[in-house]
C-alpha cells in the first residue's frame, strides 16, 4: 500500500520492502514517479523487471555451453583477477559468471570457489572426474570441484580473433556513402558550423538533431538547409537527460529516422557532436571506410577488467528513470548466456548491423533493450552488447574511430541526473596536443572533446593538422563568440533577466558617455560572449536603439573587471590561489560559465576555489578546510561557511563551493567573499548580484521632462521638449545599480551594424561599421563560414 499526496491509497502488487527501493520513493516528488518506482520494486522481486537469460548468437566454434571438461588440478590462483567466492555457487552459475566476462571456461573449486580462464587445459594433467566431490554450497547433489581440484566447463565462447582492418580500398571498390548523425546540445554555433565545414561533402548526408531547449541554434541551422540538400535539421526533437534510458531512446530514433530518409542510401553512420572535431579529411575517411565496408567499429573499454566493469559500472543495480532522473531501485542478478561490456557511445555502425539493432522482432535486440530500461548510460552499452553477442559479432573492430581525452578518476561526478557515479572526458588544450599527436593511429578520424569557451587554440591545431596552415594574414583565428541570449528565444536561463538589467544600464552608461542626448533602447537583440586566444575578453550588445529620431542597430563591446584582491603577504602556492563567484559552472571542469560575472539575486552564489597542482604532495590527496564570508552591499557580515575540499597532487584543483545558508533573494548590489585556507587568508573577491526583475520605465508623454518617447515614434514632435537626456534620467532612477555596474564593467567600444545609415542622418559622431573592427559579431571569421569550404592548404 503506497500512500500519495492527497491522501488516497495506492495499492500495490506487492508489499515493497527493499531498502534501496524505499528510499527511492520517500525522495521522488510526483507521486507518478512514486508509484512507477514501487511498482518496479514489485517485478524486481517477483523476478519479472529485466530477463534472466539472453541467447548469445556471436559464432560458437564448435564450443558448447555448459559442456564439461573435467577435473583438473587447481591453478595458481594468485594473479586471477576472477577469482570470486560465490554464496549460491554451482557450475551453472560459475559459467554464467565467466561468460559475462568474455573467456572460455569456468572452474569451480572447494565448493564456492568460482574463476575464469582462456588457456585451453592440458588432457595430459586431467583427474579422475571422482576427486572433485566438494559439493556446491547450496545445492548438495551438485559437485563443485576438490580442495585441490577444479572441474572445468566451457562457456560456449570461442572468443574470435579481431579480423585486422585495411587502410585503402581496391581500385574497383565503389566509394561508401556516409550518414553523419550530428546530435548537438549546446549554443555554440560558430564551433558546429566550423565542424560540418571540415566534415561536409555533398556525397554524404548530415542529420541534426538539436536539443529542444536550443531555440537559438535550431533556427540557425535550419537556415543550411536551403543551401545544403544533403543537410536535414530533424524535426522530431527528443528531450535528452544525460546518462538516462530517454538518452538511448532519442539516438535510437534519430538512426531510424536515417534509415527511412528518401533517396538517402548510408553505408555507414557516424556519430558526432559539437565536442568532436576531424584530424582527418572526408576524403580519407571516404576511403578507409570503402576498404572496410561491412565493419562496425565501437570501442569496448579496456580500462578495468570486465570483473571490475560489471561491478563499478552499475551493471548489477537495477535503475529507473521518472523526473528526469535515473533513481537506483534495487540489486539485479548477473545475467546468464552474453558477454557483457560497454565503452564509448561514439561509433561508426554499418548500415546492416544498425538494421538489426533497430529490429526488436530479433529476440536479443528485445532483449538488451529491457536490460537498457534499467541500466545507467544505456548508449553506453546497447550496441556494445548487441554486437558482441550477434551473429555480426566478427565485423566488430575495437575502436570509435575518434580518440578521446580520458584522465582517469578526474571528470567524474554523482551530482548530476544518474544516481550513481559517471565520468565525462576532460577538454582538450593546446598544452595536450604532444600526447594527442604520438597517440593518432591509423583509425583516428576525430578527436574529442573540444570545447572553444576554454580552448580555441587546440581547435586550430587540429584543422591545420588535417587541413594544412592557415595563410599568415587570414583574420581571427583565435577568436570565438557564442550566443548566450537572443530575443526571439521563448525561453532563457533563469539568470538572464539580471543579464539584460545590467545591460539595459550599460548601453544608457554608454550613450552618456557618448553624448547621445536623445538615446532610447528599443529592444535588446543579442549578447554573445567574446573569446580570444583562450580569454574572454567581453561581452558585446547588438540592439535597436532610436538615436536623435533615428533607428539604429548597434553593437556595445563591455568587459568586465576582476574584482579580485588576494592577500599580498601570501607565499609559495598559496599566492597562485585565485577565486571566481559563479552561478553555472561546467559539472566536469568545475569552471565558471558565465563569463560576464553577472550573478542573479534568486540564485545561490558559488565561490570556484582553484588550489594549483602540487606534485610534491606526500600523500595522493589532502583534505583542507576553506572558510568563506559571504558579506552584504552594506558591508556585513552574512553568514560564514565552512568547506572540507581534497587536494589531488595529479589534478589542477578546482572547487566548486556553493552557499547553502544565504537567504534568496539576495539583496541586490556588490557583495563580497571572503576566502580562507586553513584558517590562512587568501583574499576577498567583490562580485554583483542583481534582480530578475525587469528594469521598467514609465513612457514619457509630450509634456515630460525627459527624452524618452513612446516606443515607435520616430519623428520629432515639435512640442516635445526635453529638460534631461533619458539616459541620464534612467540611471538616476536605477542610481544604485548604475554605480555598481560602472564599478564593475568597463565600455570598450561601439559599432554600428546599419549598412544604409548615412553620416547626413546622424547627429553625432560616427560609429565605426561593425564589419570593420575585429570584436564584433560581424567581424570576418573565416574559420566559421560554413559556406566556404575548406580546401587542402599546403
Amino acid at each position: 500500500m503506497l500512500t500519495i499526496s492527497n491522501g488516497t491509497k495506492y495499492v500495490l502488487p506487492c508489499e515493497v520492502s527493499d531498502p534501496t527501493a524505499i528510499d527511492a520513493i520517500t525522495r521522488a516528488a510526483s507521486d507518478e514517479c512514486k508509484i512507477k518506482i514501487a511498482n518496479a520494486a514489485c517485478k524486481i522481486s517477483q523476478g519479472k523487471l529485466t530477463p534472466k537469460s539472453i541467447v548469445n548468437h556471436c559464432p560458437r566454434g564448435g564450443f558448447v555451453p555448459y559442456r564439461p571438461l573435467g577435473c583438473y588440478p587447481a591453478r595458481n590462483l594468485k594473479y586471477n583477477i576472477t577469482l570470486t567466492t560465490l554464496p549460491d555457487n554451482t557450475p551453472k552459475n560459475c559459467v554464467d559468471f565467466c561468460t559475462q566476462r568474455h573467456f572460455r571456461y569456468a572452474l569451480v573449486q572447494n565448493g564456492d570457489i568460482c574463476y575464469c580462464e582462456d588457456e585451453k587445459p592440458n588432457p595430459k594433467e586431467k583427474r579422475n572426474d571422482l576427486m572433485c566431490n566438494k559439493p556446491c554450497p547450496k545445492n548438495p547433489k551438485l559437485f563443485c570441484g576438490g580442495t585441490l581440484e577444479a572441474f572445468m566447463y566451457e562457456t560456449g565462447l570461442a572468443k574470435h580473433p579481431m579480423l585486422p582492418i585495411k587502410l585503402h580500398p581496391s581500385p574497383q571498390d565503389k566509394p561508401v556513402r556516409i550518414a553523419f548523425l550530428l546530435m548537438f546540445y549546446k549554443r555554440n554555433l560558430r564551433q558546429i558550423h566550423r565542424l560540418i565545414r571540415a566534415i561536409y561533402d555533398k556525397n554524404h548526408y548530415y542529420y541534426i538533431h538539436v536539443d529542444p531547449r536550443q531555440q537559438y541554434l535550431y533556427r540557425e541551422l535550419l537556415k543550411l538547409e536551403k543551401d545544403f540538400p544533403n543537410i536535414y535539421v530533424t524535426r522530431q526533437r527528443h528531450n535528452i537527460t544525460w546518462g538516462c534510458f530517454t538518452q538511448l531512446q532519442a539516438l535510437l530514433a534519430c538512426l531510424k529516422h536515417i534509415l527511412t530518409m528518401p533517396s538517402w542510401e548510408a553505408d555507414f553512420i557516424l556519430n558526432l557532436s559539437e565536442s568532436d572535431f576531424p584530424i582527418r579529411s572526408i576524403g580519407k575517411l571516404t576511403q578507409f571506410l570503402t576498404a572496410n565496408r561491412g565493419r562496425n567499429f565501437v570501442q569496448m573499454q579496456s580500462v578495468v577488467t570486465l570483473h571490475k566493469f560489471i561491478k563499478e559500472s552499475g551493471y548489477v543495480k537495477n535503475f529507473l528513470e521518472c523526473e528526469n532522473r535515473m533513481w537506483l531501485i534495487g540489486d539485479r542478478q548477473p545475467l546468464s548466456g552474453i558477454v557483457t561490456n560497454g565503452g564509448s557511445d561514439w561509433f561508426c555502425l554499418s548500415r546492416e548491423f544498425v538494421k538489426y539493432a533497430l529490429d526488436e522482432r530479433n529476440d536479443l535486440v528485445a532483449d538488451v533493450m529491457r536490460i537498457m530500461e534499467h541500466t545507467i548510460f544505456g548508449t553506453e552499452n546497447f550496441f556494445h552488447q548487441v554486437l558482441q553477442n550477434s551473429h555480426l559479432c566478427q565485423t566488430h573492430y575495437d575502436s570509435g574511430l575518434r580518440l578521446i581525452s580520458w584522465s582517469r578518476g578526474h571528470g567524474c561526478s554523482k551530482s548530476r541526473t544518474v544516481e550513481w557515479a559517471g565520468c565525462s572526458p576532460l577538454t582538450l588544450h593546446r598544452v595536450n596536443w604532444p600526447s594527442i599527436e604520438s597517440s593518432i593511429t591509423d583509425v583516428i578520424y576525430a578527436i574529442r572533446k573540444v570545447n572553444p569557451i576554454f580552448d580555441q587554440t587546440i581547435i586550430l591545431t587540429l584543422e591545420e593538422y588535417a587541413f594544412g596552415r592557415y595563410p599568415s594574414n587570414v583574420p581571427n583565428l583565435n577568436a570565438y563568440w557564442e550566443n548566450v541570449y537572443h530575443h526571439e528565444d521563448e525561453k532563457h536561463h533563469t539568470r538572464m533577466n539580471a543579464v539584460l538589467n545590467v545591460a539595459f544600464l550599460l548601453l544608457h552608461i554608454n550613450a552618456q558617455e557618448n553624448n547621445l542626448e536623445r538615446y532610447e533602447i528599443l529592444k535588446i537583440l543579442e549578447i554573445t560572449h567574446y573569446f580570444n586566444r583562450n580569454l574572454f575578453e567581453g561581452f558585446l550588445i547588438r540592439h535597436f536603439a532610436l538615436v536623435d529620431d533615428t533607428q539604429l542597430e548597434l553593437e556595445v563591446f563591455v568587459k568586465p573587471i576582476n574584482k579580485y584582491s588576494p592577500c599580498t603577504k601570501l607565499k609559495g602556492k598559496l599566492s597562485d590561489v585565485t577565486l571566481t563567484i559563479s552561478n553555472v559552472i561546467d559539472v566536469v571542469e568545475q569552471t565558471a560559465l558565465d563569463f560576464d560575472r553577472v550573478l542573479s539575486a534568486d540564485m545561490q552564489p558559488m565561490l570556484i576555489f582553484h588550489l594549483p597542482r602540487d606534485q610534491t604532495l606526500s600523500k595522493s590527496t589532502i583534505n583542507h578546510t576553506v572558510t568563506v564570508d559571504w558579506i552584504d552591499p552594506h558591508q556585513q557580515s552574512v553568514v560564514v561557511e565552512n568547506y572540507t575540499i581534497g587536494e589531488d597532487r595529479n589534478k589542477i584543483n578546482y572547487h566548486s563551493l556553493q552557499s547553502t545558508t544565504l537567504t534568496i533573494p539576495l539583496e541586490q548590489g556588490i557583495w563580497r567573499a571572503k576566502a580562507a585556507l586553513n584558517g590562512t587568508y587568501i583574499g576577498m573577491i567583490d562580485f554583483l548580484i542583481v534582480s530578475n526583475v525587469p528594469i521598467v520605465l514609465p513612457r514619457s508623454s509630450a509634456t515630460s521632462s525627459v527624452c524618452s518617447r513612446p516606443r515607435g515614434v520616430f519623428v520629432q514632435d515639435e512640442k516635445f521638449t526635453c529638460a534631461m537626456k533619458s539616459s541620464d534620467y534612467v540611471l538616476h532612477k536605477n542610481a544604485l545599480l548604475s554605480a555598481s555596474v560602472k564599478h564593475l564593467f568597463h565600455l570598450e567600444s561601439t559599432c554600428i551594424i546599419d549598412r544604409e545609415t548615412t553620416k547626413e542622418h546622424i547627429n553625432f559622431k560616427p560609429f565605426v561599421n561593425c564589419s570593420e573592427t575585429m570584436w564584433s559579431t560581424l567581424a570576418p571569421d573565416p574559420k566559421s563560414d560554413v559556406y566556404n569550404p575548406i580546401k587542402k592548404r599546403n
